[in-house]
């Protein structure tokens, strides 16, 4: 996007803000495993080299300023605008009719996973997780709604394991968000170990005030444990979401 911006500034003779929610493309590449290649290298300077070209780049955690900085870029033009989100506006919009109903089953506990399916975020590594044997015999049923690079995967994954404990469904519209999240007894978070972000729906889970189900390691699982409203596990480590449900149901 930052060409494009640019570009863009430079037909219209306007001053150009960069807001990155990712340090692109060096966490896209971080993610895919190919940082430190001579061609990710290069790609890395020339985005760079971009952004010293805008009036203003924005950044969402201090994370991304620290890596910008320590990669050339002029602080004089770096700023941190934190995430949030207006809870009387997310609470309004909650009320209205959601015509999307998550699929639920007499005495079992609704946990719902609502994003993206794409390579930051382990969802198919958490719904391989909810499939094994010691969590299917659990009364906790997954519902995934979104799509992403690794929706296939995903979708794959529920189909050739025969999951009776989770459902995948396609994006649902922007309206319906609130709503649906309040249908859930819990709210899955899902990440990359160690990842740099908290993701910008944590800031919708946590309006509707559900308790969370947080696959991390990293910004996010420390965020929920300072914040005591949930349970973080690793989907690599099945026991850890086991103990975790465990937990959550015995809760009143």
């Amino acid at each position: 996007m930052a060409p494009l911006g640019l570009l863009l500034a430079g037909l219209k003779r306007a001053p150009l803000v960069m807001m990155l929610h990712d340090y692109e493309p060096l966490r896209s590449l971080e993610l895919r495993g190919i940082a430190g290649s001579r061609l990710s290298a290069w790609m890395i300077s020339l985005f760079t080299g971009l952004y010293e070209r805008a009036d203003k780049i924005v950044v969402t955690i201090g994370t991304d300023l620290e890596a910008l900085l320590a990669r050339g870029a002029p602080g004089e033009k770096l700023e941190v605008l934190t995430h949030g989100i207006d809870v009387d506006c997310f609470l309004q919009q909650a009320l209205k009719p959601c015509p999307f109903s998550l699929p639920k089953r007499p005495g079992r506990c609704s946990a719902l996973y609502l994003g993206t399916m794409g390579v930051a975020h382990d969802v198919e590594k958490l719904i391989e997780c909810f499939g094994r044997p010691q969590i299917r015999g659990m009364p906790v049923d997954l519902t995934v709604v979104g799509d992403g690079e690794c929706a296939p995967a995903c979708y794959r994954a529920v189909r050739e394991e025969k999951m009776d404990n989770v459902r995948i469904f396609p994006p649902v519209d922007l309206d319906w968000v609130p709503g649906l999240l309040l249908q859930a007894d819990v709210l899955v978070c899902s990440q990359k170990p160690d990842l740099f972000s908290v993701g910008s729906k944590f800031y919708e889970y946590l309006a509707a005030g559900k308790p969370l189900l947080v696959n991390s390691t990293g910004i996010l699982a420390r965020t929920v444990h300072e914040i005591g409203n949930g349970w973080v596990f690793r989907a690599d480590d099945p026991d850890s979401l086991q103990r975790a449900l465990s937990e959550l149901t015995a809760c009143p």
